[in-house]
């Protein structure tokens, strides 16, 4: 949500400004794991809090920070909140808070943008590249048309020290953030 919003904001011709923004029914970060390529586990976080300051006239200096409670983990198959919120893989009651800080935030195209930056997960800090896609006519942004985003990424288990001797799950976890901005 905070991610994509970001972008949007940046494309409006007004100055710098600060954005404090909590997570509501409007977005979601989402994550599958899987094995031998199938999905087999999978869910999202209910508790993220965001905070943006953005120069919309810069877009290169925004600033986009994410904190997401690893206990507030929901998968669709309820008995498998406890194994990935245990201490075999996400180990939510010694690492509460994982959390993104962004380093640089560029338009690669009309509608798609690449967000660099810094994901800690387990006290482990570990440079990430989201793909964002932001949909319909961003020329209209600011007039309170409502604008579909995904930005998506994935990211290494062993990299974070998530479930390293659990070998049913492939190392790469899928990572996606959606909503709507207006």
């Amino acid at each position: 949500m905070l991610l994509a919003a970001a972008l949007v904001l940046a494309l409006s011709p007004v100055r710098a400004q600060d954005i404090v923004l909590r997570q509501s029914g409007a977005g979601e970060v989402r994550f599958i794991g899987r094995s031998f390529g199938l999905p087999i586990v999978s869910g999202r976080f209910e508790h993220i809090d965001c905070a943006v300051s953005v120069d919309l006239l810069k877009p290169e200096g925004s600033k986009i920070a994410v904190g997401i409670a690893t206990g507030s983990l929901r998968s669709l198959i309820g008995v498998a909140d406890g194994l990935v919120k245990g201490p075999l893989l996400l180990d939510s009651e010694r690492h509460p808070q994982m959390s993104f800080v962004s380093r640089s935030v560029r338009r690669i195209s009309d509608g798609h943008f690449r967000i660099d930056g810094l994901l800690t997960v387990k006290g482990i800090t570990r440079p990430i590249s989201l793909q964002a896609v932001i949909e319909g006519d961003l020329a209209r942004a600011g007039t309170g048309q409502a604008f579909p985003f995904t930005a998506t990424t994935s990211i290494s288990r062993a990299a974070f020290d998530i479930g390293r001797d659990i070998t049913l799950i492939d190392d790469r976890l899928e990572i996606s953030v959606s909503g709507q901005l207006s």
